[in-house]
C-alpha cells in the first residue's frame, strides 16, 4: 500500500498534517478544551507521525533497493530514472515548488541530461529522498520530506514533472571529409548521447594525473576523431568547450591536455559519425574509386560492399588505425574513472563514478567494428 502512495498521496498526506495541526487544540487554549478533545487531538498527531515515519522508512529501504523503481536517493537516482526513460527521445522538465507552482521549465533534454539536472537541483535544495511515479511519457519525481522551515518554504523545490516532447534525436546528413571528399553519412536512429552536466575545468583542474594529451599535429588518427566530432557537434548541446576552443573545426588541428570528462564526451559524439552508416550509392562508389588512397579504391571496386561508415571518409589514415587510436583513448578513460586515488573530494568521487556508469551504458559502436 505504501508504495502506491506516490506523489499525489504524499501531497495529500502533507495537506492532512497541516489541516490536523491547524485544528488541534493549542496550549494557549488548552484550558478551554475538554479531555476528550485533547485525547483525540494528541491521538491524531501520533497516528499521523507514525504514518509519516512508516512511509519514510519504506521509502528509504526502497531507495537502496536497485529493483524498486518507486523511490531513489541521490546515489541511486541515475540508474532508476535512466532505465525508465527512452534513449531516443527528448523531454521537457518542469521544476515544481512546494507550493505547487512552476519555478521554471527546461526543454529538449535527453534522459541523461534529465538525471543530471535533477541531481544538481537535489544537491542544491538538500533533497535526500524522492518518489518516482509515471512512465517514460510522463514521469513525476517528488521529494519525500517537505521542507517546512522558514517563510520561503512554498518557494522551495518540491519536485520535477518530466514529459516526453516527441522529438527524436535527429537523423542528419553529415558533411564531407577534406581528405577524400566522401559525403552523406547519416546518424543512426540509435545514436545516443546524453549530456554530463558538469564544469570540467572547475571539478578536475587540480587532478593533473587525469589529463589526457591530444596532439593532432603529430597524430593523424586523433585528427580524424576530432574531425568527426566537429562534423556532428552542431547537432548536440552543451559541448565540451575545452575541446571546442583548442582545435580548428575545419582542419582538426590542435594540441592540449584534457580531463577525462571532456574526452569521454567528445569520443561518444565522434562515434556517431565514425560508426554512422550510409548506403553505398553509385555516386559514393565513384568517389571511392577515384580516391588517391589505395584502400579506398579497393572498397570502391568491391561490389559486395553495400554500406559504408564515416570512419572510411579519412584518406590520411585507415579505419583500423583510427579504431585503434579510439580504443586507446577510451581505455585510458576507463582506467581513470576506475581509480579512487584521483578523488580529491566527494564531488570528484561522485563525478568519477557517474562517468564510470556512463561509459558502461554508452559504449561506442566503433570499438566493436571489424575492418
Amino acid at each position: 500500500m505504501l508504495e502506491q502512495i506516490g506523489v499525489n498521496g504524499m501531497k495529500k498526506l502533507f495537506l492532512s498534517v497541516s489541516i490536523v495541526i491547524g485544528v488541534l487544540p493549542s496550549s494557549a487554549f488548552a484550558a478551554g478544551n475538554s479531555s476528550l478533545e485533547l485525547i483525540i487531538g494528541i491521538g491524531g498527531m501520533v497516528v499521523i507521525s507514525a504514518l509519516v515515519l512508516i512511509v519514510s522508512m519504506k521509502a528509504g529501504k526502497g531507495a537502496s533497493d536497485p529493483n524498486n523503481g518507486n523511490y531513489a536517493d541521490i546515489h541511486t537516482l541515475h540508474s532508476k530514472v535512466v532505465s525508465q526513460l527512452s534513449d531516443n527521445h527528448l523531454y521537457d522538465m518542469e521544476l515544481v515548488r512546494q507550493s505547487g507552482n512552476t519555478e521554471r521549465t527546461i526543454e529538449n533534454l535527453g534522459s541523461y541530461e534529465i538525471v543530471q539536472q535533477v541531481i544538481a537541483t537535489m544537491q542544491r535544495a538538500k533533497i535526500d529522498l524522492v518518489s518516482i511515479s509515471g512512465d517514460e511519457n510522463n514521469m513525476r519525481i517528488y521529494r519525500m520530506s517537505h521542507n517546512a522551515r522558514g517563510r520561503q518554504e512554498g518557494k522551495r523545490i518540491g519536485g520535477f514533472e518530466i514529459r516526453k516532447n516527441g522529438l527524436l534525436y535527429p537523423q542528419n546528413s553529415l558533411g564531407h571529409s577534406q581528405s577524400s571528399n566522401v559525403k552523406d553519412f547519416t546518424i543512426s536512429e540509435e545514436t545516443n548521447f546524453e549530456d554530463i552536466n558538469v564544469n570540467i575545468s572547475k571539478s578536475m583542474a587540480s587532478v593533473q594525473n587525469t589529463s589526457i594529451k591530444l596532439d593532432t599535429f603529430k597524430n593523424e588518427e586523433q585528427k580524424s576523431i576530432i574531425k568527426s566530432f566537429f562534423e556532428v557537434s552542431e547537432h548536440f548541446d552543451d559541448l565540451p568547450e575545452a575541446i571546442i576552443s583548442s582545435f580548428d573545426s575545419k582542419t582538426g588541428e590542435g594540441s592540449d591536455g584534457f580531463g577525462f570528462m571532456g574526452i569521454i564526451r567528445m569520443l561518444i559524439i565522434a562515434d556517431s559519425h565514425l560508426s554512422g552508416e550510409a548506403n553505398f550509392t553509385s555516386d559514393l562508389r565513384e568517389q571511392f574509386k577515384s580516391s588517391d588512397v589505395e584502400w579506398q579504391k579497393k572498397i570502391g571496386n568491391d561490389q559486395s560492399i553495400q554500406t559504408i561508415n564515416g570512419v572510411m571518409a579519412y584518406g590520411d589514415s585507415s579505419p583500423s588505425k583510427i579504431q585503434n587510436e579510439f580504443i586507446s583513448l577510451w581505455e585510458t578513460c576507463e582506467h581513470l574513472v576506475s581509480q579512487e586515488k584521483y578523488d580529491n573530494d566527494e564531488l570528484d568521487r561522485e563525478l568519477r563514478l557517474l562517468h564510470h556508469s556512463y561509459m558502461l551504458d554508452s559504449r561506442p559502436k566503433i570499438l566493436d567494428m571489424n575492418f
